[in-house]
């Protein structure tokens, strides 16, 4: 989930706490402390009187804490992908993040606030850290909820990971709340923030038990499905599958589906082998990481491949479908930022011709939704040329 939503998330969990309880909270005695600040005074404000902007800062950082491994990218692609998602949005790290985040109320306290009751404030830390994991989980990106015991990522496929529903519905709350100075719209924000994704969830199984039940009737044979939300396009989903083929292939098609049996926009589909997943752990550490962090790969045709081909070079190009859309109008967009196809997330590798795909590639370019990155291997291990294009 974008940073935007996790603010707005943590910032609703605090205003829909009750006046009594942020009181014994953030300011325990009853001794006077300066105002928040906001069009409140006194007793009349929503928020603990010891609680200024700069405590609000430490509530909108601490919904942020744990997507810090996306600095991670600072190593290389290879050890975002790895890395992000991982240890830092597991479970059983949260009671010792939220023991971190602690000074940041002490930071940002102003003068003259009474001390608060770290035990509570570690437990509201607490719950702001696995509300952001809540939020992270349920994305097609997913998380490693249960690292360091294991790396398995788990992917709610609820929700795009740029819903604007789950980004004005706390939004929304935080402005009604502060308007009527009642926390009670922030209550109904944070309802809304994992009853929206459930609702998500329950229509994701509706849909895929329709799919095969629709594919077993033609008497197709349907490996791997998964249902993911439309980007940008709220209750919109896309249908990704593998179908297998004889000759050691595979169909992999995406189609976008507007309920059980009614489905929309172009059909893309692309042959690849089953023996994919194999080929690519193999071929690279970076091939390794992009097919533990993709869903469904697939191997279209690269556009380039008979230019490469004359140059002495062998191009595969594999590419995963799980952040795009199946609107014409909204894959044109895309594509002026994610290239042709817009798929964000994108591994293009090349192999001199003679070797006839065998051994490790020479040159690969790996492409993220935020930039693409370019190795080469003109010597034993992985070189990078610097720079991000």
């Amino acid at each position: 989930m974008e940073p935007l939503t996790h603010a707005a998330a943590g910032v609703a969990a605090l205003q829909a706490l009750p006046r009594p309880v942020l009181k014994r909270l953030f300011c325990l005695n009853r001794s006077p402390c300066q105002p928040y600040g906001l069009p409140f005074r006194g007793e009349s404000a929503l928020f603990p009187p010891g609680l200024d902007r700069r405590g609000l800062a430490a509530v909108v950082l601490i919904s942020l804490v744990p997507d810090l491994d996306a600095l991670s990218l600072l190593a290389g692609p290879q050890a975002f992908l790895v890395l992000h998602g991982g240890l830092l949005h597991g479970l059983a790290l949260v009671p010792l993040l939220a023991l971190c985040c602690l000074p940041l109320f002490r930071l940002f306290r102003q003068a003259g606030t009474p001390p608060a009751s770290w035990a509570r404030v570690w437990l509201f830390c607490c719950g702001l850290l696995c509300l952001h994991l809540w939020l992270d989980a349920v994305t097609p990106w997913g998380t490693k909820l249960f690292a360091p015991f294991s790396g398995e990522r788990w992917r709610g496929n609820a929700v795009s990971c740029l819903d604007p529903l789950m980004l004005l519905a706390p939004l929304a709350g935080i402005v009604l709340s502060v308007r009527r100075r009642s926390p009670r719209p922030a209550r109904w924000a944070l309802v809304w923030l994992p009853g929206y994704p459930c609702l998500g969830l329950a229509y994701d199984a509706i849909l895929e038990q329709a799919c095969r039940a629709d594919f077993a009737a033609q008497g197709r044979h349907i490996g791997r499905l998964a249902v993911l939300p439309d980007v940008f396009v709220p209750g919109l989903r896309r249908v990704v599958y593998e179908e297998e083929l004889p000759k050691m292939t595979t169909l992999v098609c995406v189609e976008g589906l507007l309920a059980p049996e009614h489905f929309y926009g172009p059909r893309l589909c692309e042959f690849t082998s089953r023996e994919l997943p194999a080929k690519l752990r193999a071929s690279s550490p970076l091939g390794a990481a992009f097919l533990d962090a993709a869903l469904l790969p697939w191997t279209p045709v690269p556009p380039d491949r008979a230019t490469a081909w004359a140059e002495g070079e062998h191009i595969v190009l594999v590419q995963d479908e799980r952040f795009g859309s199946s609107i014409p109008a909204v894959r044109h967009f895309l594509t002026g930022f994610w290239g042709d196809p817009p798929a964000p997330l994108r591994l293009r590798q090349a192999y001199p011709r003679d070797a006839g795909g065998q051994g490790p590639p020479s040159r690969e370019e790996l492409r993220l939704p935020f930039g693409a990155w370019t190795f080469g291997r003109p010597a034993p291990g992985l070189d990078a040329e610097p720079g991000l294009r």
